[in-house]
């Protein structure tokens, strides 16, 4: 940990390799910072009632970066003192694996907690990335249409 670590990937990334929730929480940590929260977005194995065998993740790429990266930057605009971080796993994943992860990092906790959550809700409601369900029953893309 030192007084600032750039973001090597960029702040906001998507990528197909396995996601480690401990490097993001180094990127965001400085000796400022006293408390750090993470949130982990994992694949469970039921989701509307359904069993859940797997899943993809597709995103359209470019605009997905571009709204992740206005996310944090709105989040140090609301939350000045903290430093965050988002990645999204995209491609096949399995039971289990994470496929996000949030990491904020401010001298208190509190705020860590809100931000991180905040992120996470933005994230969801807009970006461009879309989720393919392998189920028992057959497959079906979650959240497209009514």
């Amino acid at each position: 940990m030192g007084n600032k670590v750039e973001y090597p990937e960029g702040r906001a990334h998507l990528t197909t390799e396995a996601l480690q929730p401990c490097l993001l929480e180094e990127l965001v940590l400085t000796q400022a910072c006293g408390a750090t929260t993470t949130f982990c977005g994992r694949v469970r194995d039921h989701n509307e009632g359904e069993r859940v065998i797997s899943l993809r993740y597709e995103a359209y790429e470019p605009m997905a970066l571009k709204i992740l990266e206005e996310i944090l930057r709105t989040c140090d605009a609301k939350y000045p003192t903290t430093r965050s971080v988002a990645h999204h796993r995209i491609g096949e994943l399995s039971l289990g694996d994470i496929a996000v992860v949030v990491s904020v990092a401010a001298p208190h906790r509190a705020v860590t907690f809100e931000a991180c959550s905040w992120i996470i809700d933005e994230l969801k409601a807009k970006i461009p990335i879309f989720k393919h369900e392998r189920r028992q029953n057959g497959e079906v893309w979650v959240g497209l249409g009514p």
